[in-house]
């Protein structure tokens, strides 16, 4: 049971729908934190990119929708991950495993740009 002596707080949560489910790898990217990655279960590794007033409170009491862009970058992968800088994606190929890195900085920087939908 809850003590209701202990103050609580909500906090806003954001769920959209992907075309297959997860398969491990979910990253936040390091500098743009609406955007990340995510590999699905059918190998696909996908970024995924929303705007930040999706996390506004005030969008949260009325029922628009938010705008998600999800892009596929890369197929037959089996884990993934960001660089520090969030300049390169690394990641693991499931046919003939061998590690990729790949630069994705002007990719990034245009993804994340909720002006071109």
């Amino acid at each position: 049971p809850l003590d209701e002596n202990i103050p609580t707080k909500r906090y806003p949560i954001l769920t959209f729908k992907m075309k297959h489910p997860l398969s491990g790898s979910l990253q936040v990217h390091p500098k743009y934190t609406t955007a990340g990655l995510a590999v699905l279960t059918n190998g696909d590794l996908v970024l995924f990119a929303l705007p930040e007033t999706a996390w506004w409170v005030q969008n949260h009491h009325n029922d628009e929708k938010t705008f998600v862009k999800i892009a596929t970058v890369q197929k037959g992968v089996s884990t993934a991950s960001f660089s520090n800088s969030g300049d390169r994606l690394y990641f693991t190929t499931k046919d003939r495993p061998k590690l990729v890195a790949m630069d994705i900085s002007e990719t990034m920087h245009s993804f994340t740009s909720m002006d071109n939908k």
